[in-house]
């Protein structure tokens, strides 16, 4: 054995190999660089590799039966029997100058390769083993006249570095990596091989005067496809928020269209982006006024949604809870439809995700809103079981005000502020809750928080206005109507022509019962308004006859399309109206009594012997 070994070192059989091996490795490199660059089919490297590994043990065979000589190639045996000494020496010395050479050429090329990122075959390998989505933030372009932008472009491109990096189940390539190819136009599949990546996101910024356009695009490194894209207009007044919230919205989209993150693998969501963007649009926001026609375009968007996806369980979810709400502001004809549109659509959605957190949502909602309390309240407590309980903190808020317990409603709407003090639509409820909770100071607070962070003016007013009536605060009712005399609420046909008797109170009564008999303000929010007004100029039973009607509708039942404005009565503007014989028999009828006999009394309602109760 050891002549054996002695002979391969003799005949330089392990050179030979020692040097294939580094020539073979440096060519499949170089291979691996020029193929995307000349757009080789992806058949090529493997051949290569294929044929090199076939090479190999041919290397050795001829290794070991023939030597370079200044003559030509010559057999071993043949050379040997001229002149051994001479022959094997001058081999190796040439032997070792190609070793040499070969190791100096991959020395020099793999430091070339640490100083443009990782091969192409590394970062397909790490891919494969890992699973996991890999992706680049390339800087986005500044095409604004101002060069001066690019500072607002970059950091952008942070902003979505930042975001994207703390999805779970994502790599992102770093900064320093991504920002190398800032300014250079390189081919993408090139960038995506050198930064070891699947998938790159860029886009482009363009400002012009107060108007800012943001464009972001995923792309497939590899083929080059469009996987996402879409278009930001803003105007430009906080280019901080404004980074944040598309920076926001790009995460919440890779998050589906890569399939990672919390939102990428929520139950009852979706995989297709398209249908996901349609959903996003259609989501009933506390940004911006909301009335029947912005409904109707946000219940459009979500039936495109499930058009393209039936099986998104939280966009039915979504249509239910729309359809309900714009009950509130439709004509009372198009009640019936919308009811049918909202339950038709939850039962797809419990069909679907019964136990998603926004299907449990929208079927407690559902539930009280149909007067089923108890029912609503044993589905909270199945979603606060399973998901925690500040998941549905917001709903299961609104619901406590429904029943009368404001007090405990702070709780849980304080605890929303402290983790997410920006949440416009918080000051409007958590006002509302310090309000019925007897806390007037924080809640006039909580209005002028409201206020610096831009919540929707009708929403805000419409709550002030409220308060002010029960405060008896003349100028503060003047103020919150002025402010809320041009927008989309329907309670505003109500406020006008109440406001000349604000100063001169005779005849109030009189105007209020013509409006409270006009058809046209049989609206919910109109009716509601009434009974406020009502009870500010001291009319409680025509307060309660406008309560009643919100509630019972035209059919002399508890309507179900209107319960969920239901803390209104709670007001407390309506604390005279409430100590009336009929609200007791107002508040049975809405099963409200069952409710508290089983889940615990309200702040307003309180027992009196085993039977009877009454209101304050």
């Amino acid at each position: 054995m050891g002549n054996f070994f002695n002979e391969l070192k003799r005949r330089h059989v392990f050179r030979i190999g020692i040097a294939y091996l580094v020539m073979a490795w440096l060519l499949t490199q170089v291979v691996g660089v020029i193929s995307p660059i000349f757009d080789l089919p992806d058949w090529f490297p493997r051949a290569v590799i294929i044929l090199l590994a076939i090479g190999f043990p041919v290397a050795l065979i001829l290794a070991w039966a023939f030597e370079m000589t200044p003559g030509g190639v010559k057999r071993t045996d043949a050379l040997d029997a001229e002149a051994p000494q001479r022959s094997s020496m001058s081999t190796g010395r040439k032997l070792d100058f190609i070793v040499i050479g070969a190791l100096v050429l991959a020395v020099g090329f793999l430091v070339w390769r640490l100083n443009h990122g990782p091969t192409a075959t590394q970062s397909e390998t790490a891919a494969t083993a890992t699973g996991t989505p890999t992706l680049a933030v390339l800087p986005f372009a500044n095409l604004s006249d101002d060069k001066k932008q690019d500072y607002f472009a970059d950091g952008l491109s942070e902003e979505l570095l930042d975001k994207l990096a703390n999805l779970k189940g994502l790599e992102v390539a770093g900064r320093t990596s991504s920002f190398y190819f800032k300014g250079k136009n390189e081919d993408l599949r090139v960038i995506g091989e050198k930064l070891g990546v699947e998938n790159l996101l860029e886009g482009s910024v363009r400002k012009s005067g107060d108007q800012l356009r943001i464009t972001a695009q995923l792309i497939n490194a590899k083929t080059g496809y469009h996987l996402w894209s879409e278009t930001y207009d803003k105007k430009l007044d906080d280019i901080f928020a404004i980074q944040d919230d598309i920076s926001k919205s790009v995460a919440n989209a890779l998050s589906v269209a890569l399939g990672v993150g919390d939102l990428g693998r929520v139950e009852g969501g979706t995989r297709n982006v398209e249908a996901y963007d349609a959903y996003l649009k259609g989501q009933l926001s506390f940004d911006a006024d909301i009335s029947i026609s912005s409904l109707r375009g946000e219940i459009d968007s979500l039936e495109r949604a499930v058009d393209l996806d039936p099986s998104y369980a939280l966009a039915w979810a979504a249509i239910a809870r729309a359809a309900r709400y714009a009950i509130l502001f439709d004509d009372p004809a198009n009640r019936a439809d919308l009811l049918k549109k909202s339950q038709e659509a939850l039962e797809r959605a419990q069909a679907l995700a019964p136990d998603a957190v926004p299907v449990l949502a929208a079927s407690a909602q559902a539930a009280a809103r149909s007067g089923n309390w108890t029912e609503a309240a044993r589905i909270f407590r199945k979603a606060i079981d399973l998901h925690g309980d500040t998941v549905l903190a917001k709903p299961y808020a609104y619901f406590l005000l429904y029943v009368g317990k404001g007090k405990t409603a702070v709780g849980y709407l304080e605890e929303i502020r402290r983790i997410d003090p920006l949440d416009k639509e918080i000051p409007y409820q958590l006002r509302l809750a310090y309000a019925l909770s007897g806390k007037m100071k924080e809640a006039l607070a909580e209005g002028d928080r409201g206020a610096r962070l831009g919540a929707v003016p009708s929403n805000m007013s419409g709550g002030a206005l409220e308060l002010a009536l029960g405060a008896g605060d003349r100028g503060e009712i003047k103020r919150a109507v002025d402010t809320n005399n041009t927008t989309a609420d329907p309670g505003v046909a109500i406020n006008i022509p109440m406001m000349k008797f604000l100063d001169h109170p005779e005849g109030a009564g009189a105007e209020l019962q013509r409006l409270y008999d006009d058809p046209h303000n049989a609206i919910t929010l109109r009716r509601q308004r009434i009974a406020f007004w009502a009870a500010y100029f001291g009319d409680t039973n025509l307060a309660l006859s406008a309560l009643k009607s919100v509630y019972y509708g035209t059919t002399g039942s508890t309507d179900p399309e209107t319960v969920g404005s239901l803390f209104s009565i709670w007001d407390p503007v309506l604390s005279d109206t409430r100590k009336l014989p009929g609200f007791k028999d107002f508040v049975r009828k809405l099963g409200l009594v069952n409710y508290w006999r089983t889940y615990g009394w309200g702040d307003f309602c309180h027992p009196v012997g085993t039977d009877d109760f009454e209101c304050e």
